[in-house]
């Protein structure tokens, strides 16, 4: 992977639901850009996919660590290995989400309220993975970036998507 740019070059990112989507998206551009990558998600076998796929394009050492963010001292450990293995983090970007019908409201599901996992993992998981981060960032007085990427559903409510 021939840098686009080099304007990573030397950082450490860490990207959270690196595995699929948006956050894969966003890891394979980051490593195009020179950053070393922490990839973090549930699905481990997707994320060292990602990693065979920044190695395969010529970017630099991909971590692959699977975590579910909903695990306070699990995200702790985590971020700690992260920053021990790839240095302190000058980027986060916090991806990891969960989405789709909310039964038993939702018109023609009859599924479970998943309001407990809704909010376990896109409010709670996202602070706890803030909070880790915080504790390993980069010295100033260069910049360090907190991103919380989120869906269109946190300021539109649709019947029966979003955790109500």
């Amino acid at each position: 992977m021939a840098p686009v740019s080099g304007r990573f070059a030397g950082w450490h990112a860490v990207v959270t639901g690196a595995g699929t989507g948006i956050g894969r998206a966003i890891a394979l551009r980051l490593a195009s850009e020179g950053a070393r990558l922490s990839l973090l998600a549930r699905d481990r076998p997707k994320l060292e996919k990602t990693a065979r796929e920044i190695r395969a394009a010529g970017g630099t050492e991909a971590l692959a660590l699977a975590l579910d963010i909903r695990d306070r001292a699990a995200v702790e450990r985590r971020f700690a290995e992260a920053a021990e293995k790839q240095g302190p983090i000058r980027a986060l970007v916090a991806n990891s989400g969960i989405g789709g019908p909310n039964g038993p409201w939702s018109p023609g599901s009859a599924g479970p309220d998943r309001f407990d996992d809704l909010v376990a993992t896109n409010l709670v998981g996202t602070y706890l993975c803030l909070r880790a981060a915080e504790k390993h960032l980069a010295p100033g007085p260069d910049a360090r970036h907190l991103v919380l990427i989120s869906s269109i559903l946190s300021r539109i409510g649709v019947a029966g998507y979003t955790g109500y």
